[in-house]
């Protein structure tokens, strides 16, 4: 049986996670230069989502008719191919077939066995039944076959969803191409200041010393660093990417820490990570 005592303690270890530090770069005397990263709490990621709604909100009433962007939207698809604009209103919905996949793989014959095996494996790992060689390369070749039978039927749905938009009259699909183009902007404001935000609130200042099991934080206090949002902003690019990775290394859930080769469903949602803020979707396909 699986040790539940010591899956309880991992949980609320986690619950009692307040931060990590990050190492930035190094003094004159060649001692590490440290940040802090705090954990945000419920309140404060409730924060971030409300300024990210705001700003959100904000995109989307100036994306009318006559604005830059959708101009430059209608030029766009004036200009491109058919399967460009299709595989451009197809993207955002990516995420959507590959869960749908998933859910279809699961409801096929023969998979039921081997699903089970596949979500509860990690378990029998950890309560102390380890898998023999031939077993774990049994296992490795039907997460291999998964993975396969995954992307067959993502592959699937995505080949049916492009045959409805070719079915489509040019103004409606001209309507679905706009549409596309302002959830994609709308989506990149609401996470640049989602994240804006997180920054804000998880940078501190730290100054921890080396001790023999890492860092000493008794002196610190941990105080915010920024003294407002517009701070993030002259961030250099370069600590900006260490700080985002470093806050989705902190956030990570335990799935996405380890390597767990359990399936997911399309009925739960995943909030977008940390290091998802690397670029801002697209609003129109190359060409």
């Amino acid at each position: 049986m699986p040790d539940k005592a010591a899956l309880r303690l991992r949980r609320v270890t986690d619950l009692f996670t307040s931060g990590r530090e990050l190492v930035i770069g190094e003094d004159d005397q060649g001692e590490p230069v440290l940040i802090w990263l705090a954990k945000l709490n419920t309140f404060q990621r409730g924060e971030c989502h409300r300024d990210g709604e705001a700003a959100q909100a904000r995109r989307v009433a100036a994306l009318g008719e006559d604005s830059d962007e959708i101009r430059a939207a209608n030029t766009q698809f004036e200009v491109a191919s058919d399967e460009e604009i299709f595989d451009f209103i197809l993207a955002n919905q990516g995420g959507s077939f590959y869960l749908k996949a998933q859910d279809d793989v699961r409801a096929e014959e023969g998979w039921r066995e081997k699903i089970t095996l596949l979500e509860r494996d990690a378990s029998l790992e950890e309560g102390g039944s380890p898998a023999t060689d031939e077993e774990r390369e049994a296992i490795t070749k039907v997460q291999l076959e998964y993975l396969d039978a995954i992307e067959a039927a993502r592959q699937r749905r995505w080949d049916d969803a492009k045959k409805d938009l070719a079915d489509l009259d040019r103004d409606e699909l001209h309507r679905r191409y706009l549409d596309t183009a302002r959830s994609n902007m709308a989506e990149a404001a609401f996470w640049q200041e989602f994240r804006r935000t997180e920054l804000y609130l998880s940078v501190r200042d730290c100054t921890a010393t080396r001790s023999s099991d890492g860092y000493d934080h008794s002196s610190c206090t941990h105080a915010r660093l920024l003294v407002s949002r517009a701070g993030v902003n002259d961030i250099p690019q370069e600590l900006l990417d260490r700080i985002r990775q470093g806050l989705s290394d902190l956030n990570a859930t335990p799935t996405e820490a380890g390597n767990s080769a359990a399936p997911q469903t399309s009925s739960g949602s995943v909030e977008q990570p940390s290091s998802a803020e690397g670029s801002a979707p697209s609003s129109q396909p190359e060409t």
